[in-house]
């Protein structure tokens, strides 16, 4: 820049610096200042002038004419002289502006085009993507160019480079492409080419885009793995029809995934931010997924993936790395079939924010469950959303109003102190800690009207299901177990704890100290106590009875008890080695276990037999060693034979006794229940099920019956089904007839007969069939039974039979009574000649009558011949009989025995 001293004396720079200064004029859109010049040295002479060099660093992008002013300021003897000049810079021509045509989306692996719609002759014009050069130079022609490439992700931009002053300029528009199998959408099938632009199906593991004006949403059709999925707008959407689709890098965009109760989504990967959406048209359907599995680097906060909206989870949350932050939108659903779960978490895995976990309480009855929540800051108001809570004081301490304000919610107190025992909850806003259980009252849900919910008549119980909303529960958990001592070993040591988690754990991976090695649950169904142990889960939400049986007792439970196996019960029982059960009805019932352990010791231990938990109703389990056990454990059955007592205590009524799962017993054993009472011996081999009063004799307390099992080398009883004695019809003779269930090792039958129920004698023997597990029918005809009574002065007759086996060992059967009619017409009056008989017999009427009618019977009663007015001679063809016993009934006189050969 080019000033002049206007002055009339001549400026010393040395003594008066000049400052100059500069800026912009033209464009107006350049704004920027130049720095200061200072000039300190030299002279300029009245009217001189001199040349001053100001630079900028501002990029001047567009061509064009740039004015500059410089303003003059000079120290002379405190007098400033000021000059403001304007002079024209430099003209810079750069290369014209031209927009990039193009697209922003394109098929990976597809040939992309871009278009420069001018260019300029004498410039150099080049693709970048990236910074990274995608072309090579190509000169301007005045007219529009191309570069053409495969398409790649990127922000492609076209630089043009002026051959004479090699000033750069980038032109007017960049063009972001997503490189990605495009989803066109002419229909919903995945596998149709047509639905992806360039009329392929996407590899495994490929990008996937779904964007654009599509009129279908695809619908997976199997397990589909990909890479990064983008769902650009909200209405876009991939239906996961029941599969499961795996993601090894990322979601983004405003879409959703279609779920549903089987479909399950696979989330793998480093450093994911974002949230995941799910359809909400169907709540409960659409938004919902069987599993969801998140490995997405080390749980560090960047690594996390947030649920955008409500999601109903009904398998597992499996939380390999990383971080799902809930913040109320998980719902991990509990029904009749399933209850959600979350797997185990390591350290490098956590779920955040609050979870609903759901807990479903099957309609059975009106009656107690035990529950222990699985989310933290559990107070019993959160069970008020839900079912209807009542205590004393009703509405004063925040329970429902009801009458008599009875406690519905209690906890278990092991130690003396204040009393051991149930303790009512008396306000509803006390708190439950992780690791405690409660018993709580289930009427059913808070639809059920008033006063019927809480007066009789009582409505009946539906299905509820009980919210847990909160952080779930994480981490170890010891809660406070107590042992007191009272000498008592049936009462002391029980304490009511609880699973901690969102998920079923298993018994046998809970770390105890000083326990006994069994749990008790209350299961309502039944309204019983069942003692369990070994590897047994425990349902998420459940409460368990735990006995110490010594001093400093612990418990702790940690992530890794977490199993995936579904318990086969909640307050239900699952199958264990011989379970016997008596039952009353549909609701009331117990059950007691005969279980084998080569190590178990004979007698009581309390390490291996588990004491039996008092119901209110029905009680029944083993006698061992003085105690009443539920389970209890043997080392193995002898070679011999073993005898079980057992103890049943139930009121006056009608009840069945059941055996089930003889696995772990030796098909060669023989299994009975004999009962004393009624002196009877069931094999339950063949009859599992055996009823029985109470009010009858021997009533359904103490030791009334034995499980007895037996070796078939030894002594194995036949069952007698029945036993029976009836006096022929029109005769003097007695049929008796038996029926046996099995038969093992049986040689004979030999039948007795007695006139005063106290000496009997053998009159017969049958033959037994050995060993069978069919049903036998056996008969035996006592010819000389109106002889022997009328010789001891009475008409009734005793028949037993002693069953005696091959080893000379017996057993007697019930006895069967039977009283006698004498017929007035004798028998010399009558005669049957042959008999026995082989074709043919005669029957002569020794007075002068007629015969009347004559029909002959079989031995069942079966009629086979009737002759009508029959003189008193009749010959009966019996060529064509098979060999036995018939009779011949003759007019209204007598009925005569015939043997046919």
């Amino acid at each position: 820049m080019s000033i002049k001293n206007n002055s009339v004396a001549t400026l010393n720079f040395a003594t008066n610096p000049a400052t100059i200064s500069g800026s912009v004029l033209s464009p107006a859109n350049v704004t920027t200042n130049f720095s200061n010049v200072v000039i300190n040295t030299g002279t300029l002479a009245a009217g001189a002038s001199t040349n001053v060099t100001l630079t900028t660093s501002y990029n001047v992008i567009n061509s064009g004419n740039y004015y500059y002013t410089a303003n003059v300021e000079v120290e002379n003897d405190n007098n400033t002289n000021n000059n403001e000049l304007t002079s024209l810079l430099q003209q810079i021509v750069l290369p014209d502006p031209f927009i990039v045509g193009g697209t922003t989306t394109a098929c990976a692996g597809k040939d992309l085009t871009f278009t420069l719609s001018g260019s300029d002759v004498g410039v150099n014009y080049q693709l970048f993507k990236n910074d990274t050069a995608m072309s090579g130079v190509v000169s301007g022609t005045g007219s529009s160019i191309q570069f053409t490439g495969m398409a790649k992700s990127g922000v492609y931009v076209i630089i043009a480079t002026d051959n004479a002053t090699s000033c750069r300029s980038y032109m007017s528009a960049n063009a972001t492409i997503t490189a990605s199998p495009l989803w066109l959408g002419y229909n919903t099938n995945w596998n149709d080419p047509s639905n992806w632009c360039n009329n392929t199906i996407p590899a495994t593991n490929a990008n996937i885009l779904i964007s654009g004006s599509a009129t279908y949403m695809p619908a997976l059709p199997g397990n589909v793995t990909i890479n990064n999925l983008e769902l650009t707008e909200a209405n876009k959407r991939i239906d996961l029809n029941g599969k499961k689709l795996t993601v090894n890098g990322k979601i983004s965009g405003d879409g959703v995934l279609r779920g549903d109760s089987l479909a399950s989504l696979e989330i793998i990967g480093n450093d994911y931010i974002g949230s995941l959406k799910m359809d909400q048209t169907t709540n409960g359907t659409t938004n919902s997924l069987a599993n969801l599995t998140v490995n997405i680097g080390t749980g560090a906060a960047k690594d996390s993936i947030t649920l955008g909206n409500a999601l109903k989870l009904h398998g597992t949350l499996t939380v390999t790395n990383g971080t799902v932050v809930s913040n109320g939108q998980l719902t991990l659903v509990s029904n009749a079939a399933y209850t959600a779960r979350v797997a185990a978490l390591s350290s490098s895995a956590d779920v955040k924010g609050n979870v609903v976990s759901q807990r479903y309480v099957p309609s059975i009855v009106r009656r107690y469950r035990m529950i222990s929540p699985n989310t933290t800051s559990f107070s019993y108001n959160d069970l008020k959303d839900n079912i209807f809570v009542t205590g004393s004081g009703g509405a004063t301490n925040g329970f429902d109003v009801s009458n008599p304000n009875s406690a519905s919610i209690f906890t278990f107190q092991e130690s003396t102190t204040g009393g051991r025992g149930w303790k009512a909850v008396t306000n509803i806003n006390q708190t439950l800690a992780a690791g405690k259980g409660a018993i709580v009252y289930v009427r059913g849900d808070r639809t059920l009207p008033a006063p019927q919910w809480y007066t009789p008549p009582y409505v009946a119980q539906n299905a509820v299901t009980l919210d847990f909303i909160g952080t779930i529960n994480k981490g170890n958990f010891s809660p406070a177990i107590t042992y007191t001592n009272t000498g008592v070993v049936e009462d002391d040591g029980f304490n009511l704890v609880g699973n901690p988690y969102p998920s079923q754990i298993d018994w046998s991976l809970v770390t105890k100290s000083n326990l006994s090695p069994f749990f008790y649950v209350f299961d309502p169904s039944t309204n019983a106590y069942v003692a369990k142990s070994g590897s047994t889960q425990i349902a998420s939400g459940q409460a368990i009875f735990v006995q110490a049986t010594s001093a400093s007792p612990s418990i702790t439970f940690t992530e890794s008890c977490k199993v995936a196996n579904s318990p086969q019960y909640y307050f239900k029982t699952s199958n264990q080695p011989l379970t016997i059960k008596v039952v009353r009805d549909s609701i009331n019932s117990d059950i007691a276990m005969l279980q084998f352990n080569s190590a178990a010791s004979h007698g009581f231990n309390i390490n291996e037999d588990a004491l039996k938990f008092s119901n209110s109703s029905i009680n029944m389990g083993f006698l061992v060693g003085g105690k009443q056990v539920q389970i209890n454990t043997i080392p193995a059955l002898s070679t011999v034979a073993d005898t079980f007592t057992l103890f049943i205590s139930a009121p006056s009524n009608s009840y069945q006794i059941s055996f089930a799962n003889f696995n772990d017993i030796p098909d060669s054993k023989g299994i009975f229940l004999r009962d004393i009472a009624l002196n009877t011996l069931t094999n339950l081999r063949s009859n599992p099920v055996y009823s029985f009063n109470t009010s009858a004799v021997g009533g359904g307390t103490g030791n009334r019956f034995q499980l007895i099992i037996t070796s078939q080398m030894g002594a194995v009883p036949v069952e007698f089904v029945s036993v029976k004695a009836t006096q022929i019809a029109q005769t003097e003779d007695v049929n008796v007839t038996w029926v046996t269930a099995t038969e093992l090792n049986n040689e004979k039958f030999i039948v007795e007969r007695s006139t005063d129920n106290k000496n009997f004698d053998a009159v017969g023997l049958v033959k037994g069939a050995g060993t069978s597990k069919t049903t036998n029918n056996y008969s035996f005809v006592d010819a000389s039974a109106i002889s022997a009574a009328t010789a001891n002065g009475s008409n009734k007759l005793y028949y037993r039979i002693r069953q005696v086996d091959f080893s000379g060992e017996n057993k007697l059967s019930k006895t069967a009574v039977v009283e006698l009619n004498k017929l007035n017409t004798t028998i010399s009056e009558i005669t049957v000649y042959p008999n026995p008989a082989k074709t043919y017999t005669e029957i002569h009427l020794g007075v002068n009558e007629s015969l009347g009618k004559v029909v002959l019977y079989d031995i069942a009663g079966k009629k086979i011949q009737e002759h009508y007015e029959v003189s008193n001679k009749l010959t009966l063809d019996v060529s064509s009989l098979n060999s036995g016993i018939y009779f011949v009934k003759i007019g209204e006189h007598q009925t005569q025995k015939l043997v046919v050969e």
